[in-house]
């Protein structure tokens, strides 16, 4: 128990200095605590918890936020709602962690002006970065924080499924519900006039739902053809960054499970 904890914390450390390791937390805690009764759960649990919150209280506010609610909505998934299609438990478990981290950033964080200024003072004396280019770097985070957000809670969530239903992804689905962020988004955007903060975000990330599913639809069509996994991952990506929009149509038409994939591999 205590070296799970110790392992924990550990592993939240790494997930904080590198977010594109941030999966391996929750996927260390799923594997092992299947492994452990309920009461070496709990103490391991609250152990971790414990030693975060000594290091710094802020970063237990994170690890409940981002990591516990990612680990509990599994559970959950995978109890009450085994049927769910594996996109919209990713989905899901995503905008509740970019939800609460919105909170959390609107409530706690009391001087965000002062802590942007310090941020970029840094950046420019210590790593010597040109004073425009911070500019610039900070303002398009500045308006595109809530999307930032939900990238790091996706790169977490869906490397955790992926990690732990790795043999089913070729039938991972996503409901065509999602569609109706990106519509309403849309229309207020483009036809409306409304443009904020909220709306913007709420596009890039309704385009960047689908473009994703878009990505694993492309990779089901390489795989009927291709037989190396690795090359059919590779063009499928590929495919997507060359042609970001239409990766993201076929996505969401795909979503309404109204075209078929059937290519025969030669």
């Amino acid at each position: 128990m205590i070296i799970a904890a110790i392992n924990i914390f550990g592993l939240f450390l790494i997930a904080m200095m590198v977010p594109f390791l941030s999966f391996l937390l929750p996927v260390y805690k799923i594997k092992k605590m299947r492994t452990m009764n309920i009461k070496s759960r709990l103490i391991a649990n609250f152990l971790a918890m414990a030693i975060i919150g000594i290091f710094d209280i802020s970063l237990l506010l994170a690890y409940i936020g981002v990591f516990l609610v990612i680990e509990t909505l599994y559970y959950y998934f995978e109890k009450y709602r085994p049927t769910m299609a594996i996109f919209d438990r990713i989905f899901t478990s995503t905008s509740v962690v970019t939800v609460l981290a919105l909170i959390f950033s609107l409530i706690v964080v009391k001087d965000s002006t002062a802590i942007i200024e310090a941020n970029k003072s840094l950046y420019i004396e210590v790593f010597k970065m040109d004073p425009k280019q911070m500019e610039e770097v900070f303002k398009y985070i500045s308006a595109n924080s809530l999307f930032i957000m939900f990238i790091y809670s996706f790169i977490c969530n869906y490397f955790t499924y992926f990690n732990l239903n790795s043999k089913t992804y070729g039938i991972w689905g996503v409901s065509y519900k999602w569609t109706l962020i990106y519509i309403v988004a849309f229309f207020s955007t483009k036809l409306m006039g409304t443009e904020n903060f909220y709306l913007n975000n709420l596009l890039s990330i309704s385009k960047l739902m689908y473009m994703i599913f878009g990505v694993k639809v492309i990779y089901s069509i390489f795989g009927k053809r291709f037989s190396i996994k690795g090359l059919t991952k590779i063009l499928a990506v590929l495919t997507a960054a060359m042609f970001p929009t239409a990766v993201f149509i076929i996505g969401a038409v795909k979503s309404f499970d109204i075209i078929k994939i059937n290519v025969e591999k030669k």
